[in-house]
């Protein structure tokens, strides 16, 4: 290798040298503040980590006691409902036994009723459906309400039923008794105990009417059309008891189309008659 060729790569060396040097290494100034840098920097992501980890302690802190405290509160029930459910059993074990003279599981949940609101929801509401099904046994029980017919039945023909019927014009409406047809004067009695509450002309076509609100507190019954009213309001009434007579007062249709318009009120609402008379 000759003189020239050598300082050639000599030189070409030497600038490799520095080009390195100069990319890849700091230098001293740049040296000490990238050791300022990275203390700061190390300072910072190390409070960064603390602050995390104690919020992730103070988190699983506060989910532990509330745990715990439904924890508590379940052992609590779950003491307290067997041991009510025990002697909930021996009760009933010695009222089927013919050990008590008196029902004493009633009793019991009647006289302790602060006892009773500390249990779960699951006890309470095993006494509510059980006071729920007793009532609607009561109620299946009960016999459906009757009424008598306010005429005999040998002494009118049914000229109209309850429901949709044609008006005189033409139009539909809806009749909300039956029609009982009769002679003028025929007797009309009471179809069922009560208190007349009604005893008048009125103005909205039933012409001299009687409304009867009968005992069970439930139904009311009216007799319309009549030709004359032999009670007053306020009286009781006692079933067949004799209240009116047929008459053809009020909105009839045609002159001599004497009948007894007779309608039942359930609740407040219509029924249909026939569905009650017996």
């Amino acid at each position: 290798m000759d003189s020239c060729q050598y300082n050639f790569t000599y030189k070409l060396m030497l600038r490799f040298v520095r080009m390195v040097r100069d990319t890849h290494f700091v230098r001293p100034h740049h040296e000490r503040a990238f050791k300022r840098n990275a203390v700061g920097f190390s300072a910072l992501f190390f409070m960064l980590i603390v602050m995390i980890l104690t919020s992730i302690t103070a988190l699983l802190f506060v989910e532990y006691y509330f745990f715990a405290e439904q924890y508590k509160k379940m052992i609590e029930y779950k003491r307290t409902y067997r041991a009510y459910a025990l002697l909930y059993k021996n009760m009933l074990y010695a009222e089927q036994n013919g050990l008590f003279s008196r029902s004493p599981v009633q009793q019991f949940f009647e006289n302790n009723q602060l006892l009773i609101s500390a249990l779960p929801d699951k006890m309470q509401n095993v006494q509510k459906n059980n006071e729920v099904n007793s009532t609607k046994k009561e109620i299946k029980q009960q016999k459906p309400f009757r009424f008598k017919w306010p005429i005999e039945r040998s002494r009118f023909w049914l000229s109209s039923r309850y429901g949709p019927r044609k008006k005189p014009n033409g139009s539909w409406g809806y009749h909300y008794g039956i029609d009982m047809a009769a002679p003028k004067g025929t007797s009309v009695f009471a179809s069922s105990t009560g208190v007349v509450i009604e005893a008048a002309y009125s103005n909205k076509g039933y012409g001299k009417t009687v409304v009867i609100a009968h005992s069970d507190g439930i139904h009311q019954t009216r007799y319309a059309h009549l030709h004359a009213i032999f009670v007053k309001v306020g009286i009781s009434i006692s079933v067949g008891d004799r209240i009116g007579s047929v008459g053809n007062t009020g909105f009839v249709r045609g002159e001599n189309g004497t009948h007894l318009h007779f309608e039942v009120k359930k609740r407040g609402k219509h029924i249909d008659p026939l569905c009650v008379l017996a």
